[in-house]
C-alpha cells in the first residue's frame, strides 16, 4: 500500500523512445540515472538473443527504497 504525500505533486511521465534491437522494433524507457543498458528476460526470449551467464551477478538497486534485484545474464546486441 502506498500513501500519497502531496496529491498536488505532478508525477512526470516516463520517456519512452522507439529503438531497434538486432533490427527488431522495440520501445525503450529512458533513465538518465542508469549505469547500464538492460532488457527484460521476456524481450530477450522474444528476440531469441543469445544470453551469456555472468561469472558474478550484478546487483541492481531499484527506485523503490530498499528494493533490489540481481542480473544473472548478459548479451551483446545491436541497439539503435
Amino acid at each position: 500500500m502506498s500513501i500519497v504525500k502531496d496529491a498536488k505533486c505532478a508525477v512526470p511521465k516516463p520517456v519512452v523512445i522507439a529503438v531497434q534491437v538486432n533490427g527488431h522494433p522495440c520501445q525503450a524507457l529512458v533513465d538518465t540515472g542508469l549505469l547500464g543498458d538492460f532488457m527484460s528476460s521476456t524481450l530477450a526470449e522474444q528476440l531469441k538473443v543469445k544470453r551469456v551467464e555472468l561469472n558474478s551477478p550484478i546487483l541492481v538497486q531499484l527506485a523503490v527504497q530498499g528494493s533490489q534485484t540481481k542480473v544473472n545474464y548478459g548479451t551483446n546486441v545491436q541497439f539503435m
